[in-house]
């Protein structure tokens, strides 16, 4: 909140529209939704800065984390490969420094004990990610989000992950990686809570479990023809 604060409306409002935030997104789909219009203020700078009071979609958040990931250039998603869209100039939105600290902050939210996203911390795969958890406008339901890249190091690839209305799952068990206090890690069962943390991210990890042997090896397939 203070570094909007100091950045102001206009900066701020500039910086999410460089990441493709605000308006709508040109794609290869037509239904890819629109974000709500909404007045800037004061009070709005405060909430937009940790997410409250404004609205995009799945695809635009998990562009904008691939800008944040990727030295900070910005990128036009797409599903039908297109070479007119591949740019030898590419607009920078940040520095290459600034990009490496995201990715190392992202890291810690899935490797550190504090972190809300241990579930995700998938061995070998490095993963970086952040935590969503909002209420539903005029509802006490929640819409959990989980955006992670991967390896943190150098992302190469953005995984979002969206649950709408999830509920506890009390008898799932949970099984948390080692750490120093448990080197071989520890289960968990009987959580009563809905947060990102406890489904998201689980989600997310099963997923990079899984994908993540196919990308390794079809990116080695494709290292080994150059």
């Amino acid at each position: 909140m203070r570094i909007a604060q100091k950045l102001g409306i206009e900066n701020y409002k500039f910086f999410l529209n460089s990441l493709g935030l605000l308006n709508t997104i040109n794609f290869d789909l037509g239904e890819i939704g629109t974000p709500l219009p909404f007045k800037w203020g004061k009070c709005k700078l405060a909430t937009t800065s940790y997410g409250h009071g404004i609205t995009t979609t799945p695809l635009q958040l998990a562009t904008a984390y691939a800008i944040l990931g990727n030295g900070g250039y910005k990128i036009e998603p797409f599903l039908l490969k297109n070479e007119k869209k591949y740019s030898t100039k590419r607009e920078k939105i940040i520095s290459e420094k600034t990009s490496n600290i995201i990715n190392s902050i992202l890291r810690k939210v899935v490797s550190e004990n504090e972190g809300t996203a241990n579930f995700a911390d998938i061995k070998g795969y490095e993963v970086g990610g952040k935590t969503g958890t909002s209420l539903k406008y005029n509802s006490n339901e929640k819409l959990n989000t989980f955006v992670s890249l991967f390896p943190a190091s150098r992302p190469k690839f953005a995984l979002l992950v969206m649950l709408d209305e999830p509920k506890p799952a009390p008898d799932y068990i949970y099984e948390f990686p080692p750490t120093e206090k448990f080197p071989k890690g520890y289960k968990h069962k009987g959580e009563n809570r809905s947060t990102s943390g406890w489904n998201t991210v689980v989600v997310a990890g099963k997923i990079i479990e899984k994908i993540g042997p196919i990308l390794a090896i079809n990116n080695l397939q494709a290292s080994n023809n150059f």
